[in-house]
């Protein structure tokens, strides 16, 4: 039998108390596309609790339902209680319909029959498939998350634009009430003044609003981003914009490795958290503003660490990533921009937090998922 796929990083765990079946069975994976996977092998069941303090996590189980220490069902419950998300594939006696039943409709994946799991083809097919059914419910779990999470943004968004599209419109009607009872030219001049800024202030909502759905539903493909490179970019037009003197930004080397993301996107929220650092700078010193990347488990973290007014976390930090919520109402803004921010690194499976010390300065963190694809270029 020739096999194509040696899957060498695959894990399984064989959970197996007869010495005979170990063999026969490590026998015939060897001879299936597994033959390179990394098995390993426990004899009790209350061995997984060592395995798990090991942070060991396998892909696919492979269990005898009858050890000394368990017996049955309840062995699959205390195995699945240890690995929830985990297929398991039952290994079961001479006479094996009830009992794989039973676990089956527990939660098991398949069953192999024991004497008859020398059919390599069985071992292989019942592998196979544990393990594509069990990217499938991920990739289903995955997919209702992220439709459960949109449906919340969703009637946050509604709420949000029936409230601040609300507010102009009351106004404009007010106003052209008082319009009809307004005598002389001076006042009529005042109340159409006024209406002409209401609908300015209606103008600028819609247009931040239609930005906001174009970037949510932004389509773009995910690329390898090098994030040093486009943080260069991205100062370098800030600085041009604002032409502050005695700016001292430091790009870390750290910053040097790539991201999987839509290059639009990802420019649109650093681009966004470099300018609030000019924005909100603190006119008594000079801006100092650095760029920083470490990782964390799943994650590349990029801080953009500033010395700026700060934002009071215990009064804001609920609100700054809402839409049309502003950390500073003193000066100019429309209270979009770090809403898109996180809404972007949301949709795209990271995370954005913040840090911050009224009068020291705030850091942001930008949250990447680590990409097989890019995590060596």
């Amino acid at each position: 039998m020739s096999h194509i796929c040696y899957h060498p990083d695959l894990q399984i765990l064989h959970i197996e108390d007869n010495y005979a079946d170990q063999v026969i069975f490590q026998e015939n994976l060897s001879n299936t596309e597994f033959s390179a996977a990394q098995l390993k092998v426990i004899e009790k069941a209350h061995q997984i609790d060592q395995l798990q303090n090991l942070d060991y996590d396998p892909e696919v189980i492979v269990l005898d339902l009858n050890l000394p220490d368990s017996n049955g069902i309840n062995t699959l419950k205390k195995v699945q209680k240890s690995y929830p998300n985990t297929p398991i594939v039952v290994l079961t006696g001479a006479a094996p319909r009830e009992v794989a039943l039973s676990a089956i409709s527990l939660g098991a994946e398949d069953c192999l029959i024991k004497g008859k799991e020398d059919d390599q083809e069985s071992i292989e097919r019942v592998i196979s498939y544990a393990l594509e059914r069990s990217r499938l419910k991920k990739t289903l779990i995955q997919t209702n998350q992220k439709l459960k999470r949109s449906n919340e943004k969703l009637e946050q968004f509604i709420f949000t634009v029936s409230h601040d599209l609300n507010s102009p419109i009351t106004s404009i009607k007010g106003l052209i009430n008082l319009l009809k009872y307004s005598e002389g030219e001076q006042d009529r001049n005042q109340v159409l003044n006024l209406i002409e800024e209401s609908l300015q202030t209606l103008t600028v909502k819609q247009q931040c609003l239609l930005d906001v759905l174009l970037a949510e539903n932004n389509e773009d493909q995910k690329e390898a981003i090098n994030l040093l490179r486009l943080i260069k970019l991205i100062v370098n037009d800030t600085q041009k914009v604002y032409n502050y003197p005695d700016v001292e930004i430091c790009i870390d080397d750290s910053c040097d490795t790539q991201v999987a993301f839509s290059e639009g996107l990802l420019h649109s929220v650093i681009q966004n958290l470099t300018t609030n650092a000019f924005k909100y700078r603190d006119n008594g010193r000079n801006l100092k503003l650095k760029f920083s990347l470490k990782e964390i488990a799943a994650y590349k973290v990029l801080a953009v660490q500033d010395n700026g007014l700060g934002i009071d976390l215990n009064y804001q930090k609920e609100k700054i990533f809402k839409l049309f919520q502003r950390g500073n109402a003193k000066l100019p803004g429309h209270g979009v921009g770090l809403y898109l921010a996180k809404s972007i690194m949301e949709t795209n499976e990271g995370a954005i937090d913040v840090e911050s010390i009224v009068g020291e300065g705030s850091t942001f963190y930008l949250y990447f998922q680590k990409s097989p694809h890019t995590n060596e270029l």
